[in-house]
């Protein structure tokens, strides 16, 4: 069990800002469901020992429930951790895909969503950079040029990425934003 949950927790610690809310929400749900369960499981039990059943026989039925409990726990874990690498990968955010509505056909390439990094990232690249990343705002030849080659770098991406690109781009070098309407 160990190790399901120490993956889950590997991969989160990094992205926390992106990968809480799922982690949060999924430790919630869980703990909810145990908490009805339990109350249920004890119902039970105390109907049988009050219908005359023997106390090691409730005993048993007490431990299959918190046996298959905890296995069912590790289980869902265990499906988590690829669940949260598929959808939060690379820093991008590539919620899962609906079903296809026959069984031949497969769903359509994911819809992913840049996140990009904090301002106090790129304040920080400025900083330490100065001006190597600052593309030259009089010359309106090397803001196409510049614009180009992010074009060409994006190249295969969706839209909001390549504008993620731009503003990220946009930032770190003080452009103007009227490049991103280039």
């Amino acid at each position: 069990a160990y190790w399901a949950f120490n993956m889950v927790a590997n991969f989160a610690y990094s992205r926390w800002d992106l990968v809480g809310e799922d982690v949060q929400r999924r430790i919630s749900q869980t703990e909810q469901r145990f908490f009805k369960e339990v109350v249920d499981a004890d119902t039970e039990a105390t109907k049988r020992l009050a219908a005359g059943q023997a106390p090691s026989v409730v005993g048993k039925y007490l431990s299959d429930y918190s046996i298959a409990t905890a296995d069912a726990l590790v289980d869902n874990w265990v499906d988590l951790f690829p669940e949260l690498f598929v959808t939060y990968r690379d820093y991008l955010v590539c919620p899962p895909q609906p079903t296809p509505p026959a069984p031949p056909d497969r769903p359509g390439p994911p819809y992913c969503r840049s996140q990009g990094y904090s301002d106090s990232w790129y304040a920080k690249l400025v900083e330490e950079t100065g001006d190597k990343y600052l593309v030259p705002t009089g010359d309106q030849k090397m803001q196409r040029l510049s614009l180009n080659k992010l074009r060409t770098a994006s190249a295969g991406m969706s839209l909001d990425i390549v504008a993620e690109v731009a503003k990220a781009e946009a930032k770190a070098s003080k452009v103007a934003p009227r490049l991103l309407r280039a």
